[in-house]
C-alpha cells in the first residue's frame, strides 16, 4: 500500500470524545505532501452506553481557500485500548489528500458523543513529502 518514502505521526493532544466539538489540534503545512491514510486510535475504551455517537474529522484548508472535509469516522461501541480506525471520505474509502505550503490541516471533534464511556484516541496521519517548490 506505501512505499518506502512513507511516514506516519502520531497528532497531540489526545481527543476524548465528549469534549465539546472543535479543533483540538490543527497543522500549518511548510512542506507539500500527500496524505495516504488518516486514522483514530482509542487510547481509551468505549462502553456499550453510548447515546450519541462522537464523530471526529480531518478537513483541509487550501491556503486562500475553503475549508474542506477530507473523511471522517463515526466511534463505535464496546471499542478497547490500541483498536485503530481509518477514517473515510465519499464512497467509504479515502482518496489521497495532495498538500500544498500553507495549507492548514484540521483533527476535529465533529460530533460530541453522550452517555457511557466515551473513549479517547489520537489521530495517526500517513503521508509522503513532496517535492519542495518555490513560496512567493
Amino acid at each position: 500500500m506505501f512505499n518506502s518514502k512513507s511516514q506516519f505521526i502520531v497528532i497531540e493532544p489526545e481527543i476524548d470524545l465528549d469534549d465539546p466539538v472543535g479543533d483540538p489540534f490543527t497543522l500549518k503545512s511548510r512542506h507539500p505532501m500527500v496524505i495516504h491514510s488518516v486514522e483514530f486510535v482509542y487510547t481509551e475504551a468505549t462502553d456499550g452506553a453510548i447515546a450519541t455517537k462522537g464523530v471526529v474529522s480531518f478537513d483541509v484548508t487550501p491556503s486562500g481557500g475553503a475549508r474542506a472535509e477530507k473523511a471522517t469516522y463515526t466511534a463505535e461501541i464496546s471499542k478497547a485500548i490500541g483498536f485503530t480506525a481509518r477514517l473515510l471520505g465519499a464512497g467509504s474509502k479515502f482518496d489521497p489528500v495532495d498538500i500544498a505550503n500553507g495549507d492548514t490541516l484540521h483533527f476535529e471533534l465533529k460530533t460530541q458523543q453522550t452517555a457511557g464511556e466515551a473513549g479517547m484516541g489520537k489521530f495517526l496521519l500517513y503521508y509522503e513529502m513532496g517535492q519542495d517548490t518555490e513560496v512567493a
